[in-house]
């Protein structure tokens, strides 16, 4: 109804965002994975076809957005003090996760098409992308309470970047676009409250475990009423929930840790920041996509 049409956009609607920032690899993994069957002279285009796809219809609706790639960084500070983090996702990075094809098409479009797609790409050593996404979005937030007002799209699929929506930042997530009130709806709190949920329940698809058999609902209840882990207990005892408060009590090393891990990680030094700058060729962008078949972005480049 007119509530969903209200909270929930799609790209065709006439927005304009002046930063873009895409969890690259996230993009990149759903587009190889859910489009494994397109190929070309034998090459795998999948991930190809989806940047791509992804670049036109943002770039047409948001002509002077600058657009930037984030990317992970390598020898990630989580996964040296918590070895187990992201641990079933590196062992099928061994295997069919990361194939040969995939680092083929990855490395293509980090070195031949995005340098020339007008696209930066940032990365910095140690730290993940939604690191450098919330200080960025830090960054801009400053400004924007000195009334420059910076409207901002953040692009993954990864939940941990509900929490850095705000009035003028929304979440490209699939083929919608969220924005704050939609997010929180979602939740059942505040995006801000989302670490201490996940204080709480952990966060599965990092294999990082919660306070074992944690109800849903009471989490939620504490992080709608709750300002910092520490008031848990307390809270739980205030409700009659004797028991959960010792177990809060009992496991607040959990806490610790989840939030740790959970928590980004700002401000960053700027100089450890890694940026490869991209200037917008069209003609040298073409003659990169021509090769692997991407006749339809051609097609639109040279109507642009």
């Amino acid at each position: 109804g007119e509530e969903r049409k209200t909270m929930m956009r799609s790209l065709d609607d006439d927005e304009t965002y002046d930063y873009v920032y895409v969890d690259g690899l996230n993009l990149c993994f759903r587009n190889y994975h859910g489009m494994s069957n397109l190929e070309y002279r034998g090459y795998k285009t999948g991930m190809l076809y989806g940047i791509c796809r992804f670049f036109t219809t943002i770039r047409s609706e948001n002509r002077k957005a600058n657009i930037i790639f984030l990317w992970e960084g390598r020898n990630s500070w989580r996964k040296a003090k918590y070895p187990f983090y992201k641990a079933k996702r590196d062992a099928r990075g061994k295997g069919k996760t990361y194939d040969s094809e995939f680092i083929e098409s990855l490395e293509y479009i980090q070195q031949e098409v995005l340098p020339v797609m007008g696209v930066e790409q940032h990365s910095c050593e140690t730290y993940e992308a939604d690191d450098i996404a919330s200080f960025y979005v830090y960054c801009h937030q400053t400004n924007y309470l000195k009334r420059i007002k910076y409207r901002m799209l953040l692009v993954s699929t990864d939940q941990d970047w509900y929490s850095m929506s705000a009035d003028n930042v929304d979440i490209l997530y699939r083929k919608g676009i969220k924005n704050k009130a939609a997010i929180e709806k979602e939740l059942g709190f505040s995006a801000d409250k989302l670490i201490l949920f996940k204080a709480l329940k952990g966060d599965p698809s990092d294999e990082v475990g919660g306070i074992p058999n944690f109800r849903t609902v009471t989490a939620v209840r504490l992080a709608n009423e709750c300002d910092t882990f520490y008031e848990f207990a307390d809270k739980l005892d205030e409700w009659g929930d004797t028991k959960w408060a010792e177990k809060v009590r009992a496991n607040s090393h959990i806490l610790v840790r989840n939030t740790e891990l959970i928590s980004p990680k700002y401000p960053l030094p700027l100089d450890v920041i890694n940026v490869v700058e991209s200037v917008y060729d069209k003609e040298r962008l073409i003659e990169a996509l021509k090769p692997r078949g991407m006749n339809e972005t051609v097609n639109i480049l040279r109507r642009w």
